[in-house]
């Protein structure tokens, strides 16, 4: 069953893939721009949720996801479909995450670390990976 697969998901962490360590910016090599990774700092909504072939937001599901500049963040699910809630339907994870100018990294250094690949074009997030070897991408829009 699909959703027993992706049963890592169940850690939000397990959500998105990334890089280990975060790279330094000094002020001599970027004066006047802002740190690696700084537009995704906000709040975003999930307009798709495809893994495998499957979408879960359009089959009802709901996942808003924060990304706060303390680089810690908040996950939450409403009519979880891919197992992320024990027990569910509805649940919220949080913890720490790392990111460069193409990777954000949830939960790194966990057993639950998840990297994905971002491309932010407007106001909109487009997260690529894998998680238990699925391909997983996530569109979201930027509601702060």
């Amino acid at each position: 069953m699909f959703a027993r697969r992706l049963a890592p998901l169940t850690m939000v962490g397990a959500l998105l893939l990334g890089a280990l360590a975060l790279p330094g910016c000094s002020e001599d090599n970027n004066p006047a721009g802002p740190a690696p990774g700084a537009a995704l700092v906000g709040s975003w909504d999930a307009t798709s949720f495809v893994a495998g072939a499957d979408d879960f937001i359009a089959m009802g599901m709901t996942l808003q996801i924060t990304l706060n500049a303390d680089k810690t963040y908040e996950i939450e699910f409403t009519n979880d479909l891919v197992g992320a809630c024990n027990p569910g339907p509805d649940c919220l994870d949080s913890g720490d995450y790392a990111s460069t100018v193409s990777t954000l990294t949830i939960d790194p250094g966990t057993p639950d670390q998840t990297v994905f690949v971002y491309a932010i074009a407007g106001n909109e997030l487009t997260l690529t990976g894998q998680i238990d070897g699925i391909d997983v991408t996530i569109v979201l829009v930027r509601i702060t």
